[in-house]
């Protein structure tokens, strides 16, 4: 692609995603496109590529995990614990504890992410 077709493609990509339901943005002045990032308590505008803005509308989660660096199971995980690492014990019935573990709550991606590779445990397990 040529220049020229690459900015029709990325202005028909935000079209396609806006339509979506994706938040994204173009900071014409400044060259930028951004995307509206779903985390805790509301949206964080990230610079995205123009391939990613060209991907956006086809998996939004992907594209969103992709921009907070988290794999899209990731993503997914942190966001719907609201940011909470649970913790790393098990039940007596063998199963993994339910139970957040005792640390800051409503964590950015990467913290929770850096926090749920560490492990840690909840009151009930000694954390």
């Amino acid at each position: 692609m040529n220049q020229s077709e690459i900015s029709k493609a990325v202005v028909e990509a935000l079209a396609r995603a806006n339509g979506a339901g994706c938040n994204v943005r173009a900071r014409y002045t400044e060259c930028a496109l951004t995307v509206g990032v779903p985390g805790m308590g509301g949206f964080e505008w990230i610079d995205a590529t123009p391939e990613q803005v060209l991907r956006l509308a086809d998996d939004p989660t992907a594209i969103y995990a992709e921009l907070v660096g988290l794999t899209k199971a990731e993503y997914l995980e942190w966001f719907e614990s609201q940011g909470l690492v649970y913790c790393s014990g098990t039940t007596v019935k063998g199963q993994r504890c339910k139970n957040p573990i005792v640390r800051p709550q409503a964590l950015s991606a990467q913290d929770w992410k850096k926090l749920r590779e560490d492990g840690g445990y909840c009151h009930a397990h000694g954390g």
